[in-house]
């Protein structure tokens, strides 16, 4: 009775991860989000069933069981979705994302200042971003530009061509 909601859980997640989407990454982190929202609508009796499932190692046996049922749902869809991607990539995206969601559905079951949804899926933005598949304009903190000049080149000549450059990618909404 504790986990009567798992099962209906996964299987919408499953069918909103069987319809076509835009993104498979975003996909998943649509079917965690909901997963979210699923809770944080129904916080009162969430927070209680949080504490029963702690108090009962079996329970939490159980609990860690639904986790992985995620991570593989998510998994499962992204190798379907995706059929070049590495195996690795898929596990480690499930992995992170579940793992960030079920962070933020702890919080909302102990904490006096809950998260919210926008908390929830600003971080899932953060795993996208992590794993290079999220492309909102922001640049990431590790990229790498690589530009070749002639050697003869001055400094000043390569600086003004390559802000030309970027300028007009930039414009285009190309990424350079």
């Amino acid at each position: 009775m504790v986990f009567a909601d798992h099962d209906e859980l996964i299987e919408q997640a499953e069918k909103f991860l069987s319809e076509a989407n835009d993104d498979p990454w975003l996909a998943v982190c649509e079917a965690a989000a909901a997963v979210f929202r699923h809770y944080a609508r129904q916080s009162a009796m969430a927070r209680q069933r949080y504490r029963v499932v702690n108090a009962v190692p079996a329970l939490r046996d159980k609990e860690l069981v639904s986790v992985f049922r995620y991570e593989q749902l998510f998994n499962q869809h992204l190798r379907r979705t995706l059929p070049g991607m590495a195996p690795l990539d898929g596990i480690r995206f499930s992995s992170a994302v579940v793992s960030t969601n079920n962070y933020f559905l702890r919080t909302l079951m102990r904490d006096d200042n809950p998260p919210t949804e926008e908390d929830v899926r600003n971080a899932l933005d953060d795993v996208c971003r992590l794993h290079g598949v999220l492309n909102d304009g922001r640049a990431a903190d590790d990229e790498v530009v690589v530009a070749i000049f002639p050697r003869s080149m001055s400094a000043a000549a390569m600086a003004r061509r390559f802000s030309a450059a970027l300028a007009g990618s930039m414009q285009q909404g190309n990424e350079t």
